[in-house]
């Protein structure tokens, strides 16, 4: 099945790799411009290259989604760029590996910030732009870290 995304705008976290930077290039090559956000400013820069010179158009914006104000700057951007953000994709995520009674809570924070605020604060940021043009897909991507193994806690 083919899908359209011309003149819509999908911003997409953890863009920078793997599953990101894929859901980036399909949404690209479907039309969509593109937000490619991730914490690391040289792997969004090199999506957004890559896509752009493919024929597309894409922004790169370095953040990191447990952190506010980082997040309300890189839609900020997007939203001067192309004037709207159409689709999220939360896909950034973290796994801290460690036994139940040994993880820290500094490997907790990180796992719950990233995993769970830093998708909450992203809908909260590209919500009024979704409800101003009556238009909006959110998808929030977990993976199988999920399942974990006996004895550990995140």
């Amino acid at each position: 099945m083919k899908h359209n995304l011309k003149d819509r705008v999908a911003l997409v976290t953890g863009a920078g790799q793997g599953i990101g930077a894929a859901i980036a290039k399909r949404l690209s090559k479907a039309g969509a411009s593109i937000v490619a956000v991730d914490v690391q400013s040289e792997l969004a820069v090199s999506i957004a290259h890559e896509m752009t010179k493919a024929g597309g158009k894409a922004l790169a914006c370095c953040a990191n989604v447990a952190n506010k104000l980082e997040v309300e700057e890189a839609v900020s951007a997007a939203i001067e760029e192309f004037k709207r953000i159409d689709i999220l994709v939360n896909n950034a995520g973290i796994i801290r590996d460690g036994w139940l009674a040994n993880i820290s809570e500094t490997d907790w924070d990180s796992v719950l910030d990233v995993n769970l605020k830093g998708a909450f604060f992203l809908i909260q940021a590209v919500f009024p732009s979704m409800k101003e043009n009556h238009y909006g897909k959110i998808i929030n991507i977990s993976s199988r870290a999920w399942l974990g193994n006996i004895g550990q806690a995140n």
